[in-house]
């Protein structure tokens, strides 16, 4: 399983269909797929086709007016039971995003698994991180094993009025491993890393 924020660089497919050969992934949770140059879905039905994956995109931010930019899962395995969460929307200074988490389900051969894939907002504190979550932990059906991953953006900064991060003053990623842990799920977070 591998999860990669693109940040809109259509220019990375070679090496990322390198990189999910050499490495055997047979997840690719994928955020801010899409540019100027080349929209979201199309850039994910061509991976899918590359490394003859299944596929799905959802969009979540306009590029200009024929383009989008979102989030994508692609599985060696089928994916079925597809749905889009919304997560709250907070009015950042600038650079202010509609953020959703994709949802589906994989066909295993042990079986289903419920797979999420979200992006939440940079320079947000962590009540109002845990809060963009809350959706997601609601969603999930505890009788199947279910994966969530995604860009959390979790750091060691607490946010002034969302512009002057405050280095070191909070830390999101015990905030919400803790809020993971009250749900009853397994985070593979270790120390303190920005995810």
């Amino acid at each position: 399983i591998a999860s990669v924020n693109l940040p809109g660089q259509p220019r990375i497919a070679d090496a990322l269909e390198a990189w999910t050969q050499t490495r055997e992934f047979d997840i690719l949770l994928l955020q801010e797929v899409g540019h100027r140059s080349l929209d979201g879905e199309a850039f994910v039905a061509a991976l899918s086709e590359r490394l003859q994956f299944h596929a799905i995109y959802a969009p979540a931010n306009p590029i200009g007016d024929t383009h989008t930019q979102g989030l994508a899962i692609v599985s060696r395995y089928p994916l079925d039971h597809v749905r889009v969460l919304p997560l709250t929307y907070h009015r950042l200074r600038f650079r202010s995003r509609c953020r959703i988490a994709l949802v589906a389900t994989m066909a295993m051969p042990a079986g289903p698994v419920h797979l999420v894939n979200l992006h939440l907002d940079t320079r947000i504190n962590s009540k109002d991180r845990l809060a963009q979550l809350a959706p997601v932990l609601e969603a999930v059906d505890s009788d199947v094993p279910q994966l969530i991953g995604g860009d959390f953006n979790t750091m060691n900064i607490r946010w002034f009025r969302t512009m002057w991060p405050l280095v070191f003053l909070q830390r999101q990623v015990a905030a919400v491993e803790a809020r993971m842990a009250s749900g009853g799920f397994r985070t593979p977070f270790k120390g303190d890393p920005a995810t």
